[in-house]
């Protein structure tokens, strides 16, 4: 019996490796989206526990250079967590244009599928006719012999 051979099966292989490469990427800025929520979020705890610890300090005797020292920090602190939230941005966009990637490879290796599904279809067909053939034929001559 002849092997089922899809004509555009490498075509196929690629469109696979696009939509798993796709995949990969978009992963790729989940996690670095992830990553940065949790920064930011570190970020903030400290500025909590910064506000915490300059509560404490008040309550004591203090000299002024430290009390200099906490609006620097929070500063800082606040300056880190614009960034991040811009990179986080920048990272949002990103996220749109890999989901529209992976939607368009999906696509393609989608139709491509079809085909070949397609393909083995008229396949199976053709094997079943030819057997039916076969078989008609083989009936026929031994009906012959027989009857000779």
């Amino acid at each position: 019996m002849k092997k089922f051979k899809f004509r555009l099966d490498t075509v196929l292989k690629l469109r696979e490796f696009e939509e798993k490469k796709a995949k990969i990427n978009l992963g790729k800025v989940i996690t670095k989206m992830e990553y940065i929520k949790r920064e930011i979020e570190k970020l903030n705890k400290e500025i909590g526990m910064g506000y915490s610890e300059m509560q404490e300090l008040l309550k004591e005797t203090v000299d002024g250079r430290t009390l200099q020292f906490f609006p620097a920090y929070f500063a800082g602190k606040e300056a880190m967590i614009k960034s991040k939230k811009t990179e986080l941005s920048n990272l949002n966009e990103e996220l749109n244009f890999r989901r529209l990637e992976l939607r368009k490879a999906e696509g393609e290796f989608k139709s491509i599928d079809k085909l070949k599904e397609k393909s083995f279809e008229k396949f199976k067909d053709e094997i079943f006719k030819k057997e039916q053939n076969d078989l008609d034929d083989y009936t026929i001559m031994k009906y012959g012999r027989s009857h000779e």
